[in-house]
């Protein structure tokens, strides 16, 4: 499912997580809907894209790890532009 060779590494929220790129066949066939239409992809995300923050999020009740790390530098966010 993933190249043979990792990205590198990011430090996101507290873990460290290795990076690795889908093989092109993985991709070819996530780019088809469930009734098999093409999808483009217009543009590659940011590894850490899929954490949009913790209010909403689908994995919040699932015991998300990154959550705690998360939401501790949201609040000092906040608290740094309140003060500003």
């Amino acid at each position: 499912m993933v190249e043979a060779s990792e990205l590198g590494r990011k430090r996101i929220f507290g873990k460290n997580l290795r990076l690795y790129k889908f093989t092109d066949r993985v991709l070819q066939k996530e780019r088809r809907d469930d009734n098999g239409n093409s999808l483009h992809i217009v543009s590659k995300q940011a590894p850490d894209a899929f954490c949009k923050g913790c209010h909403g999020c689908p994995y919040r009740n699932a015991g998300c790890e990154f959550q705690p790390k998360r939401m501790q530098e949201d609040q000092h966010s906040k608290a740094v532009a309140m003060a500003n």
